[in-house]
């Protein structure tokens, strides 16, 4: 009986593992970005064509230029792994995005695009910097940061309903413990940090803007 028990167990860890690290990825911060995004453009334009051309152009700087980056770190050897989980390899794709992001908030500002996806740039830049100011001594959860950041601004720009999006701090948070990328502290202080920003930053944006 024990060892069937064991058989058991190693199965259901097997499938919780395959499970967080699904989770893991389909809450990714680059695709979490694309998704806010879409969802800000769709709100903050008034035609179809208006709708791509700034959708397409946020998600360059957001996320097209920041994967490309990592992806060139893993074909040079500098990153270990997509998701960084190396404290030490975070501080030059973090710096690359970050100049990325403010290049298509500056280009999104010249141009008098949507104000939301200026928001959401700059937000974005300020968490950077504060991931940033962490690296390497601290390691805390992008993935955390960026989920908690997005239902913090979906939530005061559609109103409360976005809260119905929660749970999904929580589980990205079990998903990157589940996985060893991060530990609990991590997790707590990424989405912490990310909502607090996020909130704090979009508000500021759109008040002066």
């Amino acid at each position: 009986m024990p060892q069937v028990r064991g058989v058991h167990a190693n199965a259901a860890g097997a499938v919780g593992e395959k499970a967080a690290r699904l989770v893991a990825w389909a809450l990714y911060p680059p695709i979490v970005a694309v998704v806010l995004l879409g969802i800000l453009t769709a709100h903050g334009t008034n035609s179809l064509l208006g709708f791509f051309q700034w959708w397409l152009l946020s998600i360059v700087f957001i996320a097209v230029i920041p994967v490309a980056l990592v992806s060139y770190g893993l074909r040079r050897g500098s990153i270990t792994n997509r998701t960084m989980t190396v404290a030490s390899e975070r501080a030059l794709p973090f710096a690359g995005a970050t100049l990325s992001l403010a290049v298509g908030a500056a280009l999104i500002m010249f141009l008098s695009g949507p104000r939301e996806l200026l928001g959401v740039l700059v937000s974005t830049i300020a968490g950077m910097l504060v991931a940033l100011a962490f690296t390497p001594r601290f390691k805390i959860s992008i993935h955390a940061a960026g989920v908690a950041g997005t239902v913090s601004i979906l939530t005061i720009v559609f109103g409360g309903w976005a809260l119905l999006l929660t749970p999904l701090v929580p589980l990205v948070g079990w998903a990157r413990v589940r996985i060893a990328h991060h530990t609990v502290a991590q997790v707590i202080a990424g989405a912490t940090i990310g909502a607090a920003v996020a909130a704090g930053v979009y508000i500021g944006v759109l008040a002066v803007v």
